[in-house]
């Protein structure tokens, strides 16, 4: 969980600076510490190699974040990952963006994203609360981003139909009160 906070740190550090997509993990390598630092003097020519051989100009961002991910995230922790990717939920008072994020911290540990796509996507609308689900607009249920946007519209309508509700009841109550006192 820590290497997906720092992934996402280092990308919007990345993003600011509009660093080339070329230059990200020369970038990101100076930051390495530790046994993350070894490994990376000890790999970066054997990677750039590799890279040469695939005919690509520089390291992928998201095959070395994958890598450091394999190699520093212990199998056992990437299984209990991958288990709470599949069974989680939105819960009790958590937002659409709380889920969300979340939802992203764990996805960020199951193996081949790239190849979930729709996956993604019905996996996040399944664990929607049902009330925001019964409010959920139509739309593409194969892409995350436009579930996420939907979700969002349904979880403001539910917030405004609770306000309306909320007021509707206080007025009522307080038409009790004045008939009652009449």
């Amino acid at each position: 969980m820590l290497l997906a906070w720092w992934k996402r740190e280092f990308e919007s550090s990345l993003e600011v600076v509009s660093c080339p997509e070329a230059w990200k993990v020369k970038q990101a390598a100076l930051y390495l510490d530790g046994p993350a630092r070894v490994w990376w003097q000890d790999n970066r020519e054997k990677m750039r190699a590799f890279c040469e051989a695939m005919e690509l100009d520089h390291v992928p961002w998201e095959g070395w974040i994958n890598t450091l991910n394999e190699k520093f995230v212990p199998p056992y922790v990437r299984s209990q990952l991958m288990a709470e990717f599949d069974t989680f939920r939105m819960t009790g008072s958590m937002t659409v963006d709380e889920y969300f994020v979340r939802f992203n911290e764990l996805a960020s540990h199951v193996n081949n994203r790239n190849m979930l796509g729709k996956h993604l996507a019905h996996n996040f609308e399944r664990g929607l609360s049902y009330a925001i689900l019964f409010k959920l607009p139509p739309g593409d249920a194969d892409n995350l981003d436009d579930v996420y946007t939907r979700a969002r519209r349904a979880e403001r309508i539910l917030k405004l139909a609770n306000e309306v509700k909320k007021e509707t009841g206080e007025k009522r109550k307080a038409e009790q009160d004045q008939s009652g006192h009449s």
